[in-house]
């Protein structure tokens, strides 16, 4: 696979974090792909905005597919209503995002349509991918796990470029006030952009962050932690890990409001 595989009818799993969709979308879909966003009750509001933000991006607007997040039927009921109304022959679902329950049985509805197509003799092309988000790759299942045939890989840390207002758009938060445009300290930003823009000095300048930020801490034991305050005036990624994974990120707040 020399190169990501786009899908005309491309499905998404809606969760509580639209980033890794929006990076799917971009990635492996077309401007003219059909896109589903298979969201529950308590994704509808996040596959909205992902909605509104793949139509101002100038894609086609995507269907939402409700599906009961927990409820195996509903899922596989509802991915297979979805697959034979589109009745596409290029499929991809990409299952980074919503529960296990609906990456299971999304993806059981895939193969046995396939199969079933298979067995009138129509080739259905499917592609099945998550996010690694420890190592920001996207991975692609094997078509044949049982022969050996490992997975693809392919680094993407790289291959979004996201405004501020696109990360308050997916998340549905609005700023206070317009951001201060005048730069600050412009000539130690140049070199940190420099710095983050190669793969490799950025693991040494988060290395060098990290301990420094925790020799602080070991300097401030016996201050109360809700009286601390870090204020980050540089541009950074807003993609965050979890606290129990190497390498771990501090998430950072924006002065935002919180709309649905």
């Amino acid at each position: 696979m020399d190169v990501i595989p786009q899908s005309d009818h491309l499905l998404l799993l809606i969760g509580s974090n639209p980033l890794p969709n929006a990076l799917a979308a971009i990635l492996l879909a077309r401007k003219k792909s059909t896109i589903t966003l298979v969201h529950s009750d308590d994704s509808f509001n996040v596959g909205q905005r992902l909605q509104a933000w793949l139509i101002s991006k100038g894609f086609q607007t995507p269907r939402m597919k409700r599906v009961a997040e927990s409820e195996p039927s509903s899922i596989f009921r509802g991915i297979t209503d979805e697959l034979k109304e589109i009745n596409s022959t290029n499929i991809g679902l990409h299952y980074t995002g919503g529960t296990k329950a609906m990456s299971v049985h999304a993806y059981r509805a895939i193969e046995d349509l396939v199969c079933q197509q298979e067995q009138h003799g129509r080739n259905i092309n499917a592609v099945f991918s998550y996010l690694n988000p420890r190592k920001l790759e996207m991975v692609f299942d094997p078509h044949d796990p049982s022969s050996g045939q490992r997975e693809t890989v392919k680094y993407v840390g790289l291959s979004l470029e996201l405004t501020l207002r696109d990360l308050l758009q997916l998340h549905g938060w609005t700023l206070k006030h317009e951001p201060n445009v005048t730069p600050i300290l412009s000539s130690v930003a140049q070199v940190l952009a420099g710095v983050c823009a190669d793969s490799e000095l950025f693991k040494e300048w988060r290395k060098w962050t990290l301990d420094e930020f925790l020799a602080f801490l070991a300097t401030t034991e016996r201050v109360p932690m809700h009286t601390l305050t870090f204020t980050l005036k540089q541009h950074t990624p807003m993609i965050h890990f979890q606290d129990d994974q190497d390498e771990a990120t501090l998430r950072t707040g924006l002065n935002c409001e919180q709309h649905d």
